[in-house]
């Protein structure tokens, strides 16, 4: 499968799930595209924290391979609300034609333009998002992003909801975040994950990153990964450690990220400098470090934001604190982790503590959240949750479909299929050319959906053709009560060969073989010499599209090895290939009424069909 996926920012040093979904897509062998801007996520003081890690925002544009991916980077145009607006949607997507695009962030102008591309270029349409109420208050003018967000839903969210086949929130808290701010439903909640591969807990990193902090193998060590500014909180961890530090001697931080000097200096400001030589500032780490850090740790801390660093540190066998107010409650539900008043240093310094005093209990909490990650929570099982909700929507389609078709059935007396409803007319009358069709779809459906009321249904179908069989060999178009077109035809006798073949193979049952050996030999007895068929078209004109014809010939070769029906199909195919131009278009092929009076891509697709 072809899956495009539309990202504002890319950076795959750092991880998350932008890098994390399109790889375990790969991984799974689809074809897969990003699609994203020139310029790295406009973290808070960049310079300060994600800067010093992945250098300068804007990056070269282009088409660049990372390992089985493709990834486009257009140049950005302009951003609003941490959202890149940069063009070249459809040039990209009609360019590799995907079966399905994935955008990041639903309310983005990615979102928009997959939304508008999407009739023209028929692929399925996910969007996810996971922002919180949280984060939405905490910077920004929020009276202006009120007043957009109304816009958007007054103006933009029925398009939407009209165009995208699901919308997902990575969180709980994310599906009120869409469904109220946005306007967007119906929303399915589907998790972040974590690489329990590249996440593991490693005895000799947690030795090695020990001494070269020179933290004793005795100490008891809490770790932060991410950004250190205000938002996340990181100051109320360096107060919690302030009340512990004194009566905890053997206690050690480490703070895995980067940060602004003066919230660095007002967040030591809260510890007694005599404990600061405790707390180790490391610096922005490549993700494919991190696990070395929380190898070397006993707990983790995220005081404030959510985080997927917590499920990092779960799949690390290593328990993590974070605040009650916690949008993400699947990540707690093994009994892994510990909650505290959000806000509260002090109930944090006691959470702390409970992990200090009972190494034993944090262990299995530890051993606890693994579990938790390995049954639930891998990118790998997140990956195909996405792919499956494509796969339960075209379940969904398929079983309508097969319902349509087995009430078109059920109208007839016959046993045969109508070949039509009108509103106002009702069902027409049993079609005997694409009944033949629906007896191979209903052989399939009885296979996959391993019900065998779909078999019985083509049964039911191959006695209706052979009922109707002429005495010559031959299918006409409609029923004998219709008296329009009741001769036979060449290419509708063809088709019922297919079914009645198909229906043969699944039943062994002999009277539609001989119905199809039948029809068969009335098609080579009507041959032309240069392998055409001219008598029992309609005008009396070959079509090059009876290349369908010969394709019913050979599979029925397959069965009885009759060397004359084989015969006839070469013949038949290489009459086709006379016809065609270097240009690769094949004449003859127009269907045979006014209202096509030129080839057309149905007829085509007939052609090349045959021949394959």
């Amino acid at each position: 499968m072809k899956i495009l996926y539309m990202v504002d920012y890319y950076q795959p040093q750092i991880g998350y799930n932008e890098y994390y979904l399109p790889s375990e897509w790969s991984k799974l062998g689809h074809e897969v595209t990003i699609l994203t801007s020139d310029h790295y996520y406009p973290f808070p003081n960049y310079a300060d924290t994600a800067g010093k890690l992945l250098g300068p925002r804007r990056q070269k544009s282009g088409t660049f391979k990372q390992d089985k991916i493709t990834v486009i980077k257009q140049p950005m145009q302009f951003e609003i609300f941490t959202r890149a607006v940069f063009g070249g949607h459809e040039s990209v997507i009609s360019k590799i034609r995907p079966d399905v695009v994935i955008v990041n962030k639903s309310s983005s102008y990615n979102s928009f333009q997959a939304a508008r591309l999407k009739s023209k270029y028929q692929y399925k349409l996910i969007t996810y998002d996971a922002h919180l109420m949280s984060g939405y208050n905490a910077v920004g003018n929020i009276a202006f992003k009120d007043f957009v967000y109304w816009l958007y839903r007054l103006i933009v969210s029925r398009y939407m909801n009209n165009r995208v086949d699901k919308y997902i929130a990575v969180q709980e808290g994310t599906v009120d975040v869409m469904t109220n701010l946005y306007g967007q439903s119906p929303v399915l909640h589907i998790p972040l994950g974590t690489d329990p591969d590249r996440f593991r807990y490693d005895g000799t990193a947690r030795r090695i990153i020990r001494k070269k902090y020179q933290i004793p193998m005795s100490a008891s060590v809490g770790v932060y990964t991410g950004k250190i500014i205000p938002t996340k909180g990181v100051s109320i961890l360096y107060e919690a450690f302030g009340k512990l530090a004194k009566n905890n001697p053997k206690l050690h931080l480490l703070i895995v990220g980067s940060g602004g000097d003066e919230y660095i200096k007002h967040c030591e400001s809260l510890v007694d400098s005599v404990y600061l030589n405790r707390i180790h500032l490391v610096g922005f780490k490549e993700t494919k470090e991190l696990y070395k850090f929380y190898s070397a740790s006993d707990f983790g801390i995220w005081p404030l934001e959510e985080s997927t660093s917590m499920n990092d540190a779960a799949a690390c066998e290593i328990p993590f604190i974070a605040n009650n107010e916690v949008g993400v409650k699947q990540r707690f539900k093994n009994n892994n982790a510990l909650k505290y008043l959000r806000g509260d240093s002090s109930d944090l310094a006691n959470k702390m503590q409970f992990l200090i005093n009972n190494p034993k209990e944090a262990k299995n909490m530890g051993i606890r959240g693994r579990d938790l990650i390995l049954s639930e929570l891998s990118w790998n099982m997140i990956a195909n949750k996405y792919l499956d909700v494509i796969a339960d929507d075209m379940e969904d389609s398929l079983s309508k479909t097969l319902n349509w078709l087995e009430e078109a059935q059920n109208v007839t007396s016959d046993g045969g299929v109508s070949a039509y409803h009108m509103i106002i007319r009702g069902w027409a009358p049993s079609f005997i050319e694409t009944t033949g069709y629906i007896i191979s779809t209903f052989l399939d459906a009885a296979k996959y959906k391993s019900n065998k009321k779909y078999l019985k249904l083509a049964q039911k179908m191959g006695n209706f053709i052979a009922s109707n069989q002429l005495s010559i060999g031959g299918y006409r178009t409609y029923t004998r009560d219709q008296v329009e077109l009741s001769e036979p035809t060449i290419f509708n006798t063809a088709q019922d060969i297919i079914g009645l073949v198909d229906l043969y193979l699944a039943t062994n049952i002999k009277k539609y073989l001989d119905s199809a050996q039948l029809a068969a030999d009335f098609l080579v007895t009507t041959q032309n010499q240069d392998g055409s068929w001219t008598k029992y078209t309609h005008n009396n004109e070959p079509k090059t599209y009876h290349s369908r014809v010969a394709y019913a010939l050979l599979k029925l070769y397959e069965v009885n090895r009759k060397s004359k029906f084989k015969r006839a199909a070469i013949k038949q195919l290489d009459w086709v290939i006379s016809k065609q131009k270097k240009n690769g278009f094949v004449t003859n092929a127009e269907l045979p009424v006014a209202k096509y009076p030129h080839t057309i891509t149905h007829t085509i697709a007939y052609v090349a069909e045959g021949l394959l």
